[in-house]
This record gives C-alpha cells, structure tokens and sequence, in this order.
C-alpha cells in the first residue's frame, strides 16, 4: 500500500470500497488458516521464516510512487512447495508485516490492508499449486510453480498498483508498466530458484538447501541496480524537459518583444488552455504539451519583418484580394467553403485548401483578418452552384 499516511475519512468512496473488500477477504483467509493449523517440519518453517524476516528488510523503493518491494515472495514460493498452508500464510504475512514496519512507520489502516493482501495473493498461489484439482489441467510440478508465482504476482502487485492508484490518483496502467511489469522476471526466476530448493531438500536435506541463500542477495542488488538505471533516466529526462521549457519560455518572452500591443497576450492563452485542459482531465505529459503548445502558438511573429508591423500611415499596405484557391475551383454542383484568418499561423487555412477539405483560403495581413473584398473574391472564385459556406 502506499507509504503515504492517509486516514479513513480522507479516502474517496472507490478507494473506501476496495480495501474494505481486501480486508474482510484477507481476515477470512487469515481464519481459515487459523482453524486449519498443521505443519510438516517445526524447524524447517521456523529457518524460513528468520531468513523471510530478515530478506524484508531488503527493499527498494519503487520510482514515482510511495511504495517498496522485497525480496520476500521468493520464501512465499519455498513455502507454497515445502510448508503447510497455515506456515505459508504465516511466512508470507509475517515478512509483509515486517516490510512495511521497516524503516517507516503506516499506520494501522496501511498495515492491515498490506497484510491482508499479501494473505490473498499467498492463498491463491498455495492453491494453484496445492490443489488436487491442479493436476489434472496440469501434469508438471515445475509448470505449476511457475503459474503460482505468476498467480502471486497478479494477485499481490496487482492489490498493491490498484490501492495506490485509487488513493493517490494515478493512473492504473502507467504504475503497473512503470513501477511493477519490470519485476515480473524476478517472480519466474524466484520460482526457478524455490523448484531447485525443493529438489535438494527432497534429495538430500532441507538443511543444504540453505547453501542457495546467497540468491536473495543477487535478485536484490539486481532490483537496487536497475532501479537505480531508471532513477538516472527519469532525473536525466527531467532535466532535459526542465531546459526545454526554460527555451520556449525564453522564445515567448522574445514574441511579447517583438509585438508590445500585445502584451501578456501568451499568458493569457497559457492560462485558458491550461484550465480546460485540467477539466478535460488530460494527463501530465499531455499537459505540458499544452502549456509548451500556448507559449508558442504565436511563434511566427520572430520571423515578421518589422516594417510590416509599422503603422499604416507610413507604408501602402492596401492588398489586392490574394487567395489561395483550389486548382479546380469551382466545383460544380458541391458547396464550396471559404475560411481564413491574419498571417503568421501559417500553414493555417492555407494549408487546408485541397480535395475534401476547404476550396480556398483569406490570408490577411499578419494577425489581421481578410478584407471584405478577399472574402467577396473568394467567394465567387468557389461558388458552384450550390452556395458557399464561410
């Protein structure tokens, strides 16, 4: 569950929901295990569980959001093979518990939910690989392990991804892509690993299977080393979208100077089209696509000569009705329609003009509309017979 400390009330009814229905799933799985209690060897879970305690304590934290994970699911999977139901439960509950006490301190409703999450995903995998019915679908121990950790992964990261999402709002998809697919090899090799366990305990002793131990180790420095990588990555993509915006914020200062009755005019639209964003609920990249898109919509005034930015008085800037027209205009019998708008979007309008799209374009002066007489010359240019659209 998420590291982030958040109470009850301060949950959103979906949220509220779905751990009320992992709890009281997860406290009946704790029952049954409790009124079913066996065990096939005291010492061998007793030697388990110390090392899962302590292999809890080897975690990392995943990137981009608050939550960790251990190599602890690799006794889970020892003890679907080698232990009891009730010893399997209490090992994987145990080592979750210690997971999430180690070094933060959740509270209560963080803990419960954790714990009784990791006591469904333990079930369901004990059962995938322990129950009779199991056998008949598949006749391979070896195969069978490996659908329970790929039941174990499902179930636990998919609880885990599922909570953080409701209570952080993020979305599903990204944290299960960003924060927890990459894990999914470490669970079939975990299997590998727990399948060579059980063949040196049924070979030899259960004691020699703890020469494999060191294995913990290795899949840990793995996790630390490849989430570091990804640390290094995002900071350096980071960095560099950090320096893109500081650019296009330097090239809309340079528009506003080039245009001073316009002024703040950038802003303005940054603010508008950031806001109907955020009620579109698009997400974060998209976002700062927005907010680079407004802050250059206007980007076309750096290249406009100043003096056609000059008053009029100085300068005879009376057109002539110019426009851009489809080649076979007019078309007989089809409504033609005319768009256009000021110079310095381009290839607004213009760029539009075609087959199946606008029969001819008003190109005003820069950031001026067209001239009635352009729209008039337009108009005639395109109309077929069948009336012209504007």
């Amino acid at each position: 569950m998420s590291g982030h400390s958040q109470s009850w009330r301060d949950l959103t009814p979906h949220a509220k929901v779905f751990i009320g229905f992992v709890v009281i799933l997860g406290t009946g799985v704790l029952l049954l295990g409790a009124v079913h209690q066996s065990s096939k060897n005291i010492s061998e879970f007793i030697c388990y569980l110390g090392i899962a305690i302590l292999a809890s304590r080897m975690k990392v934290n995943l990137p981009g959001i608050t939550g960790t994970m251990s190599v602890n699911f690799l006794f889970v999977l020892l003890g679907v093979v080698e232990l009891s139901f009730s010893e399997t439960l209490i090992l994987g509950c145990v080592s979750i518990l210690v997971q999430s006490l180690y070094p933060d301190r959740p509270n209560a409703l963080q803990i419960t939910f954790n714990v009784c999450a990791g006591a469904i995903s333990t079930a369901l995998a004990y059962v995938v690989y322990n129950h009779p019915l199991s056998t008949l679908f598949v006749d391979s121990r070896p195969l069978l392990l490996g659908f329970a950790a790929c039941t174990y992964f499902i179930a636990n990261t998919g609880s885990i991804a599922t909570v953080i999402s409701l209570t952080e709002g993020k979305h599903l998809k990204k944290i299960l892509v960003e924060c927890y697919f990459w894990s999914f090899p470490y669970y079939l090799v975990g299997a590998g690993i727990a399948g060579v366990i059980a063949w040196f305990n049924h070979t030899f002793n259960w004691e020699t299977s703890l020469l494999l131990v060191p294995a913990i180790y290795v899949i840990y420095r793995s996790y630390r080393l490849y989430l570091g990588k990804l640390e290094d990555e995002k900071r350096h993509v980071d960095d560099m979208a950090s320096l893109h915006l500081r650019t296009i914020e330097a090239l809309a200062l340079a528009i506003e100077a080039k245009d001073q009755t316009t002024h703040d005019h950038l802003q303005r639209v940054r603010v508008y089209a950031v806001e109907v964003a955020k009620e579109l609920g698009v997400s974060d990249d998209e976002m700062q696509a927005v907010h680079a898109a407004a802050l250059l919509h206007d980007i076309g005034k750096l290249a406009v000569p100043e003096h056609i930015d000059a008053d009029e008085t100085d300068y005879d800037l009376t057109p002539l009705p110019r426009n851009v027209v489809r080649a076979d205009a007019p078309v007989r019998g089809r409504t033609g329609i005319v768009s256009g708008g000021g110079s310095g979007h381009e290839p607004m309008h213009a760029g539009f003009v075609g087959r199946g799209m606008l029969d001819a374009a008003c190109p005003g002066e820069v950031f001026t509309s067209p001239t009635p007489d352009q729209i008039e010359a337009a108009t005639l240019a395109v109309h077929g017979g069948a009336g012209v659209l504007h």
